[in-house]
C-alpha cells in the first residue's frame, strides 16, 4: 500500500488530531499530575543556576548528602527553560503536540509495513489509550519516542538499509541523558541482531 495515499494522510491526521483532542480534554493539570515533573522542575532551574549537575542528592531529607547524579539533566533543563520561558501552559502544548506526534508517526509506521489506513489508525488509538496513565510531562516521553524510531531503524536494516542505524550513537547518547529507559535500546539491537542471524534463508525468499 502506498503510504503517500490520501487514504493514508488522513489517517495519520485523524490519529494526530485525535491525540490533541485527548489532550486538551484532559485538562491544564493533567500533564502535572505526578510529583516527579516538579522534582525534574527544581533540578532543572538548579542546573541553569548553577550551572552544574548535581553529584549529591539535596532534595531528599532521608538521603541528604548521598553521592547522587542526576541521570535526566538533559530533560530536567529543557523542561526548566519551557516553563520558564513559557510558563507551564508552553510545556503542556508541547507535551500534547510530541504525544500526537508519536502516535501518528506510528500509523504511519504500521501503513507502510502493510497495515491498511483504518485498522492502523485503530492500532495507534488503542496503544494510546494504553498508555494514556503515562501521559506526563516527564522524560519517558522521549523513551516513547526513541523506541518507535529505534524499532523502526531496525526493521529497515533488517530488509537491506545498512544506513538506518547510523544515527543511532547520537540517539544514545541524548537518550541516555534523558531518561533511564535508554537500557531499552541495546535490548531493542541486540533482539534484532539475534532475529537477523537466524532468519537468513526465510528472509530470502520472503523478499523475493
Amino acid at each position: 500500500m502506498n503510504p503517500n495515499n490520501r487514504r493514508s494522510r488522513w489517517a495519520v491526521a485523524c490519529v494526530f488530531g485525535i491525540l490533541i483532542f485527548i489532550g486538551l480534554a484532559r485538562g491544564r493539570t493533567s500533564y502535572w499530575n505526578d510529583p516527579g515533573t516538579f522534582w525534574h522542575l527544581r533540578l532543572g532551574r538548579d542546573i541553569l543556576r548553577t550551572g552544574q549537575v548535581p553529584r549529591v542528592d539535596h532534595l531528599t531529607y532521608s538521603r541528604a548528602a548521598a553521592p547522587w547524579v542526576d541521570q535526566s539533566w538533559a530533560f530536567d533543563v529543557l523542561l526548566a527553560g519551557i516553563v520558564d520561558r513559557f510558563g507551564p501552559s508552553g510545556a503542556i502544548a508541547l507535551t500534547t503536540v510530541a504525544l500526537a506526534a508519536i502516535y501518528s508517526a506510528l500509523t504511519a509506521r504500521l501503513i507502510r509495513d502493510g497495515g491498511s489506513p483504518p485498522a492502523a489508525s485503530l492500532v495507534a488509538v488503542f496503544a494510546a489509550g494504553i498508555g494514556s496513565i503515562h501521559f506526563l510531562a516527564r522524560p519517558h516521553l522521549f523513551t516513547f519516542a526513541f523506541v518507535l524510531w529505534l524499532s523502526g531503524a531496525c526493521r529497515a536494516w533488517h530488509r537491506g538499509d545498512r544506513r538506518a542505524l547510523w544515527p543511532l550513537p547520537i540517539v544514545m547518547i541524548v537518550w541516555a541523558n534523558v531518561h533511564g529507559g535508554f537500557l531499552a535500546g541495546p535490548l531493542i539491537l541486540a533482539t534484532s541482531l539475534v532475529a537477523e542471524s537466524i532468519s537468513g534463508t526465510w528472509d530470502d525468499a520472503r523478499r523475493q
